[in-house]
C-alpha cells in the first residue's frame, strides 16, 4: 500500500526531521514498519510531500496508520484508521 503524504512544519524553527521511524501501519493490532519512506529535513514553515509505502495482505481487516513525533519526549501520535473497502487505483502516468 502506498501513501501519499504532506508533511508540514509549523513549529520546529530548526527543521523537523522525517524518516521511516515517523510510520507505523497497525494491522489487526500488530504495527507494521514501512518498506520505503522518505528521509528528509522539513524547515520551518514549509512543506513536503513524500510518499510512504507499507507491504499488507490483501485481506488486512481495519488497518490504522499512526504518525508520530519520534523526537519528542511526549510520545505524541495521530493514528488513522483506514477504510479498504473501496480503494482507488493506482493513476497511469501520461505519455
Amino acid at each position: 500500500m502506498k501513501l501519499e503524504l504532506q508533511n508540514s512544519n509549523n513549529s520546529l524553527q530548526y527543521g523537523a526531521n522525517l524518516s521511516s521511524s515517523n510510520f507505523r501501519l497497525f494491522v489487526d493490532g500488530v504495527p507494521g514498519e514501512p518498506q520505503d519512506a522518505p528521509i528528509q529535513v522539513v524547515d520551518y514553515q514549509t512543506s513536503s510531500i513524500g510518499e510512504v509505502v507499507f507491504q499488507i495482505q490483501d485481506e488486512a481487516a481495519s488497518p490504522v496508520f499512526q504518525v508520530r513525533d519520534v523526537t519528542s519526549s511526549l510520545n505524541e501520535f495521530a493514528q488513522i484508521p483506514l477504510d479498504l473497502t473501496n480503494p482507488t487505483p493506482p493513476t497511469s502516468a501520461a505519455p
